[in-house]
């Protein structure tokens, strides 16, 4: 799972498994977890430690077929926005970097390299 640097992350889940809390509640379901893979796993535990979440944009009772099956819509969405905006960010730092351009803030290693080799 993608929990490095996640600490709050961590200490709720770990609050979860010793059963210390019953409830978590987040305002979007998709800033549970990273992806699909980390919110089924985290979902999945949630469940095992008997601790109920709860998510502001969540589509309702989640333990019905329509509900799970709703949740992993919303969560597949919230992995595609977020990863169309990475993908859309990097586009526009390459096309910045080919004009010679910065975003005004550190350029990622391979950015930096790659703006090294356009000028020479």
């Amino acid at each position: 799972m993608f929990t490095e640097g996640r600490t709050e992350y961590l200490k709720i889940m770990a609050l979860a498994e010793k059963q210390e809390i019953d409830v978590i509640v987040v305002m979007k379901l998709d800033r549970l977890a990273r992806d699909l893979s980390d919110s089924a796993t985290t979902i999945k535990l949630l469940e095992m430690y008997g601790t109920y979440l709860i998510a502001g944009d969540d589509v309702g009772n989640s333990t019905t077929p329509a509900g799970e099956f709703l949740r992993s819509i919303l969560l597949a969405q919230g992995q595609f926005h977020a990863r169309r905006v990475a993908s859309d960010v990097m586009s526009a730092e390459c096309n910045n970097a080919r004009k010679g351009l910065t975003s005004g803030r550190s350029c990622s290693v391979w950015l930096a390299n790659y703006m090294q080799e356009i000028r020479n």
